[in-house]
């Protein structure tokens, strides 16, 4: 069973580098790679409706897996981790789902600012989420005790 754990503590973190990298890629064109010249002024009262789904997107990320974490159903024997892939996985996706309402906030509109706070909020989120045994455990038994009660 540790064995496994392990495979899936690794499967987990090349999920986290992955979407981590994703971000950053996002970062890179938006800052390095778009050339502000050829973006057109567009209305701004666009900008502070993908500001506010961004900031929704990343408060949801906290909600959501908790939600789903309640429907699972783990017997106070389970030490496995494969019950966490999912809420994780999801967590990891609408943390980086922020990050592209940054890039189109920087992209389309051109507004450097929010979309700076959006990256960096967002990544600085995602770096405390990266998966450790630890944390798995803990939620593992924080799920264990919920079905208890």
């Amino acid at each position: 069973m540790q064995q496994n754990n392990s495979q899936l503590l690794l499967t987990m973190r090349i999920m986290w580098f992955a979407l981590l990298s994703s971000q950053l890629i996002l970062i890179l064109l938006s800052f390095k790679l778009i050339v502000n010249d050829v973006i057109e002024e567009t209305p701004s009262t666009l900008i502070l409706p993908f500001f506010g789904i961004g900031i929704m997107l990343l408060a949801l990320s906290f909600v959501i897996p908790k939600i789903i974490s309640r429907g699972l159903k783990v017997s106070p024997t389970e030490t496995n981790y494969s019950v966490l892939i999912s809420p994780l996985i999801l967590t990891l996706a609408l943390n980086e789902s922020c990050s592209v309402m940054a890039f189109i906030l920087k992209f389309v509109h051109n507004e450097t600012n929010l979309s700076l706070v959006l990256f960096a909020v967002s990544i600085l989120i995602f770096i405390t989420r990266f998966p450790t045994d630890q944390k798995l455990q803990n939620s593992l038994t924080e799920l264990k005790n919920k079905n208890i009660l």
